[in-house]
């Protein structure tokens, strides 16, 4: 059976309402005959007939009054649909779905999302926390859609952008002798009780090899996977913690100081996705906004960066 065209739809819809040939003409720029015809063909298409007319004015049946009714229906479905095309085109309504590292998870990307979900009322985001390995998993499985990880990615289905960086600082109570320096070294941590990110994560190797280049060993206390863990158990006084700047950038630093850590050690923000996967306009969107709040951070914010360290 071919269906009646949407023109010839929303041509009936207009007849329906303004019961006059001349009105609905002008409202669709077409002619009278035009109308006429396309009406011809309806009512031909369907075995009905939709109007009579009485006196030169059009009057619609008990037919045409419920296929009005269906039309209408049909018609606002349609520009329901044509509606919800226009907002994914312009990052308005659908959903997006993320997986980062704890750390990022809590800082960037939440203090992202929240900005992100202002001006988008209709949209749904989904923000995971797991780690480095998870997150590279699950954007390869298509899980989520973007994921964000410190550690470089070879994986040749996967696209790698980097979208900011920072570097391992010193963090440390304000009372503490070490607030007082401007750089902290290996060597400057001798008998401190020192927190470590733990072994497996990736910037936590970079650390171990400074300290290996000045001859010293860390006198390590406590391991843990969680920055913000580490950043507490020196708020507390329990030691010295060698973390990533995020976990404080957000906060007004209180009676904690933050102190760049020598030799340097590099956190590069890659932003992953499938290469199957063609990236939405809303996580393109959102990639955006990261980069401006990245930005805005680092003007105040001296081991925080946009773009990769290089630049």
């Amino acid at each position: 059976m071919v269906l009646p065209s949407l023109r010839q739809l929303a041509i009936f819809r207009t007849l329906m309402e303004t019961q006059s040939v001349t009105e609905t003409a002008n409202r669709h720029n077409i002619t009278q005959p035009a109308v006429s015809k396309m009406l011809a063909q309806l009512e031909e298409h369907f075995g009905l007939q939709l109007f009579h007319r009485s006196r030169g004015r059009l009057h619609p049946g008990p037919d045409a009054d419920r296929l009005y009714v269906e039309t209408q229906r049909l018609l606002t479905q349609l520009d329901a649909f044509n509606d919800s095309v226009t907002a994914m085109r312009s990052a308005r309504q659908g959903r997006l779905s993320i997986a980062a590292i704890p750390t990022l998870a809590a800082t960037a990307l939440a203090l992202t999302v929240a900005r992100f979900l202002e001006t988008r009322p209709n949209v749904r985001v989904d923000l995971l926390a797991m780690n480095s390995d998870t997150v590279v998993e699950q954007v390869l499985k298509h899980q989520v859609e973007l994921g964000f990880v410190h550690q470089s990615v070879s994986e040749p289905s996967l696209n790698a952008q980097i979208v900011g960086h920072s570097e391992i600082v010193c963090v440390t109570r304000r009372d503490h002798r070490l607030a007082a320096l401007e750089v902290v070294t290996p060597k400057d941590l001798r008998r401190e009780r020192q927190v470590f990110l733990d072994a497996q994560a990736p910037p936590s190797h970079f650390v171990r090899e400074a300290f290996q280049q000045f001859g010293i060993a860390p006198e390590i206390i406590i391991e843990t996977n969680m920055s913000h863990a580490a950043k507490v158990i020196a708020q507390f006084g329990g030691g010295v913690a060698l973390i990533d700047p995020w976990v404080t950038a957000l906060e007004d630093g209180g009676d904690l100081a933050t102190v760049a850590f020598r030799p340097r050690v590099p956190l590069r923000i890659s932003c992953l996705s499938s290469i199957y996967r063609p990236r939405s306009r809303l996580a393109d969107h959102f990639i955006a906004d990261l980069k401006s709040s990245i930005a805005t951070l680092e003007v105040t914010n001296a081991f925080i960066g946009s773009g990769d360290i290089s630049q």
